[in-house]
C-alpha cells in the first residue's frame, strides 16, 4: 500500500510537472510569436518608409536637374541674343539645345522596382510568420495552452495585415479580374 501511494505521488508529480512545463512552453512560444509578428510588422513599415523616402529624394533630383537645365538654356540664349532676344527679321541658325538626360528617369524606375520588390519580400516574411502563429494557435496542444495563457494578447489581425492597393481588394471582393489598363 505504501509503495502504491509513493508510486501514485510520483505519477501525480510527473503529470503536474508535465502540465506546468507544457503551460510554460505555451506561454513562452506565445510571447515569442507575438514579439516576432510585431517585429515583422515594424520591419515591413520600415521597408516601405525607406523606399518611399528614397523615391521622394530621388524624384527631387530630376526637378533640380530640369531647373538647372532651364537656367543654362536661358543664359545661353540671353548670352547669344541679349536680354530681349533676337531682333532679326530672318535667322538662319540651327539651335542645338542641351538634351534632358533620360537616365535620371531610368534610375527612378529602378528605385521603384527595387523598392516594390523589397517591400513585397518584407510582407511575405510577415505573412509566413503570422501563418506559423495561426497554426500554433489552432493546434490542439499548443493552442490549448496559448488560449489558457490568454493569447493572442496583441491585435494580431492588425499586425498581420498586409498593404495592398484598392484595385486588388476590389478584385478579391468581387472575384473578377481585368486586364491591366495603361
Amino acid at each position: 500500500m505504501k509503495a502504491f501511494l509513493i508510486g501514485l505521488v510520483v505519477v501525480m508529480l510527473l503529470v503536474a510537472t508535465t502540465l506546468v512545463g507544457s503551460y510554460i512552453t505555451g506561454v513562452n512560444s506565445g510571447a515569442k510569436f507575438e514579439a516576432n509578428v510585431e517585429k515583422f510588422d515594424k520591419a515591413s513599415a520600415n521597408t516601405l518608409s525607406a523606399y518611399t523616402m528614397k523615391l521622394k529624394e530621388a524624384a527631387k533630383v530630376p526637378e533640380k536637374y530640369v531647373e538647372a537645365l532651364q537656367g543654362i538654356i536661358k543664359q545661353t540664349f540671353e548670352g547669344r541674343y541679349g536680354d530681349d532676344g533676337s531682333k532679326a527679321a530672318f535667322q538662319w541658325i540651327k539651335e542645338n539645345n542641351i538634351p534632358l538626360d533620360p537616365s535620371v528617369y531610368t534610375k527612378l524606375q529602378s528605385i521603384i522596382d527595387a523598392g516594390r520588390e523589397e517591400f513585397k519580400l518584407s510582407q511575405d516574411r510577415k505573412l509566413e510568420y503570422c501563418s506559423q502563429y495561426e497554426i500554433a494557435r489552432n493546434q490542439f496542444w499548443s493552442g490549448m495552452w496559448l488560449n489558457i495563457a490568454g493569447y493572442p494578447k496583441k491585435d494580431i489581425t492588425k499586425l498581420c495585415q498586409v498593404v495592398i492597393d484598392k484595385s486588388t481588394t476590389d478584385k478579391f471582393n468581387t472575384g473578377v479580374d481585368a486586364v491591366v489598363d495603361f
